[in-house]
């Protein structure tokens, strides 16, 4: 038991290491090449989706890891389910985020309404990621998971050298470097879940409310412990 704990802690500190490692480097190029005010503009574009998942989506992987791990959703229903929670979660950070943009003038006076609306992709992308990667813990397959960072992390340093550095297209290049990293990172998650799920994989949501209500009810319980459990700036 402890030795596979450490296994699975192992695998999930190499992943996170070398995420961060190439982020790092992505990041200083982007720092070096865009000037104070692109990067300010960067910050905004970056910093509005990121807050939007944040405040409405951030504790729904626990959810799908707990349904998964725990038995409560078959194999065969595992995909759909999971699917049918980011659908919803979807159309609820896009209308925020349409809602919030129409005061874009007062709030992001400044920075071009096309790369806000941009980025907005940032938030499906991103939560996408993060409900095939609970799919992988709830499985227990951290290697897999690991293997998925590891492999994209190195893509999204060579897009942001191309399209920020070379082809010189500022916080657009940016943005499109981080989307294509996480697209990646998805698709191969999807590559890994078929071995571990006894099931063909469908990639029909579950829309139905009654039976996905017992699982948002607990992403919501587990989202609101997140939001006031988290540190004040």
């Amino acid at each position: 038991m402890i030795r596979r704990f450490l296994k699975d802690t192992g695998f999930g500190f190499v992943g996170q290491a070398v995420a961060i490692v190439f982020a790092l480097v992505s990041s200083i190029i982007i720092a070096r090449v865009l000037g104070p005010e692109q990067r300010g503009v960067l910050a905004i574009v970056v910093l509005l989706p990121l807050t939007i998942n944040a405040v409405v989506a951030s504790g729904f992987s626990a959810t799908i890891v707990h349904a998964i791990a725990s038995g409560a959703w078959e194999d065969s229903r595992a995909m759909p389910r999971v699917l049918g929670i980011w659908v919803y979660l979807t159309a609820i950070m896009l209308s925020l985020g349409l809602v919030i943009l129409k005061f874009h003038s007062q709030l992001f006076s400044g920075t071009p309404l096309p790369l806000l609306f941009y980025s907005l992709v940032l938030m499906p992308a991103t939560l996408l990621q993060a409900c095939t990667g609970s799919i992988l813990a709830g499985k227990r397959a951290f290697r897999y998971q690991m293997y998925s960072r590891v492999a994209s992390a190195p893509i999204g340093l060579l897009l942001t050298i191309v399209l920020v550095w070379w082809l010189d297209l500022g916080v657009l290049g940016a943005v499109t470097a981080q989307l294509v990293g996480i697209a990646l990172s998805i698709l191969l998650d999807l590559y890994w879940i078929p071995k571990l799920l006894s099931a063909r994989l469908v990639f029909w949501p579950d829309l139905n409310p009654g039976v996905l209500r017992g699982s948002m009810s607990f992403g919501i319980k587990s989202h609101i412990c997140l939001l006031y459990t988290s540190p004040s700036p």
